[in-house]
């Protein structure tokens, strides 16, 4: 389950890989950007899987072959920002997406490798919902990486609105519905 924290060296598949070891360097509060020798040791990779700190902008995104992937549980096209998955719920929408994506430069605007619609209408909080959209995306890494790979990566249409942490009424909102 994406919640239990599992080392890298329990994965049979990737426990001998190379690993690189780099502290981002953070350019704003939302931003981040990586070492210019670890983006050296970059050349020749083929793809970079983001998580686990905030966003990545520089020339990392274009080092690696195929680009650097992320996941966003939301659907981009509709909700970009964060916390992931919370103004679906907030809205009552009965349906969510998950979205890989291959990072540019703008906030959840990159190309989608992979997107995938999960049914919400029966979950009741927003731990629920979370925890649907990360097991949904689970199986949704190698997929992206062969639309990279095939070059079917799909730009947006549109991009959707940006949500940032509720504040104010909307905590207030999320409270009453969180806990009927």
């Amino acid at each position: 389950v994406y919640s239990q924290p599992l080392h890298i060296d329990a994965i049979p598949e990737i426990s001998s890989a190379e690993r690189l070891s780099c502290s981002p360097i953070t350019v704003d509060e939302l931003w981040n950007e990586l070492p210019e020798e670890t983006i050296d040791r970059l050349e020749g990779v083929d793809v970079i899987v983001r998580f686990g700190f905030g966003m990545l902008k520089g020339r990392v995104l274009t080092t690696p072959t195929y680009g650097v992937l992320s996941y966003h549980p939301g659907d981009i096209r509709v909700y970009r920002g964060q916390p992931g998955g919370f103004w679906e719920f907030l809205n009552s929408e009965s349906q969510m997406g998950v979205t890989v994506q291959r990072l540019n430069e703008t906030l959840d605007g990159g190309e989608i490798a992979a997107l995938e619609s999960i049914d919400t209408s029966d979950l009741n909080t927003w731990q629920e919902i979370k925890v649907r959209a990360y097991t949904t995306a689970e199986r949704m890494l190698v997929p992206a990486v062969r639309t990279v790979t095939s070059g079917d990566v799909k730009q947006p249409d549109q991009i959707g609105e940006l949500y940032r942490i509720p504040k104010g009424w909307d905590v207030i909102r999320y409270l009453a519905k969180n806990t009927q």
